[in-house]
């Protein structure tokens, strides 16, 4: 037997072994459709962390919990601050 076909095997041997936990499924794709619905609206223009929670009806610690997430992977951008230097503008990155 090959060293490809080996590798083969181990690889398909362990995909039968090892699976994802449902609950990490479902989280995965909360994130997916979170990030989704925050791009969605800033595809309209800038937003504040208020500004998307008063429009996805979500509680403010959820939402500022997937901004940071979206900004960290580089999702989204950190703007300006607003007129009272209270909240940041968070936006789609420039291309």
């Amino acid at each position: 037997m090959t060293e490809q076909k080996k590798r083969q095997l181990t690889v398909t041997l362990l995909k039968e072994k090892r699976t994802v936990p449902d609950e990490v499924k479902e989280k995965s794709k909360k994130f997916v459709r979170m990030r989704k619905a925050i791009k969605t609206s800033l595809k309209e223009g800038p937003r504040t962390i208020p500004q998307l929670v008063e429009e996805l009806k979500l509680p403010t610690d959820v939402l500022t919990y997937y901004v940071m997430s979206l900004q960290k992977f580089g999702d989204i951008a950190v703007g300006d601050l607003d007129e009272d230097d209270e909240y940041y503008f968070y936006e789609l990155p420039k291309k």
